[in-house]
């Protein structure tokens, strides 16, 4: 992914995604819901156990002022028709925003590749899932055509992004790394 408005170098920067829409959201009604905090050992995590339910019950309110913004549209008829980077966080946020959007499995098996493999990273998460999502669309010849980033924070805030991929045979042509 190329974050910038024009790659300079095209032979070296190769965009892989473009952001459409992008949208944050606090969740009223609870502070300190979900804390983080450095410490010398390490990150440390806490989440009261309303948070799967306060997201949940937030999220389509999320998505709907995302793409709204995207595509003049509040409307997605079938969330598994697009592709989903879904920050991992607690498992029973993870399996609530499966549920709450009617989510097939197929659809957050890059998200649940990423936890399995490198568990939570923080923010670099959403990365590799989105690096998972181009590997497996690359070696398939899918087209990633429309992607859903949502990942989650302190206090509690929910981040959507909708992206939109580059064509595929655009980058594989160009890509300096194999796949």
């Amino acid at each position: 992914m190329v974050i910038g408005t024009v790659p300079l170098d095209t032979t070296i920067e190769r965009p892989l995604f473009q952001i459409i829409s992008a949208s944050q959201m606090l969740v009223p009604g609870i502070d300190g819901a979900l804390t983080v905090k450095y410490r010398e050992h390490g990150l440390v995590v806490t989440q009261a156990k309303e948070v799967p339910q306060l997201i949940s019950s937030n999220l389509e309110a999320c998505l709907a002022k995302t793409f709204s913004s995207a595509t003049n549209s509040d409307v997605v008829k079938d969330w598994n028709s697009i592709f989903w980077a879904v920050h991992l966080g607690y498992t029973q946020v993870f399996d609530r925003v499966e549920k709450t959007l009617g989510l097939s499995k197929e659809r957050l098996r890059a998200s649940r590749h990423v936890r399995e493999e490198y568990g939570n990273m923080a923010s670099a998460t959403v990365v590799f899932i989105l690096d998972e999502l181009r590997n497996k669309s690359m070696k398939e010849g899918m087209a990633t055509t429309g992607e859903v980033l949502l990942g989650f924070g302190p206090g509690i805030t929910i981040e959507t992004v909708v992206l939109r991929s580059v064509p595929l045979q655009a980058v594989a042509k160009s890509h300096p790394f194999p796949v």
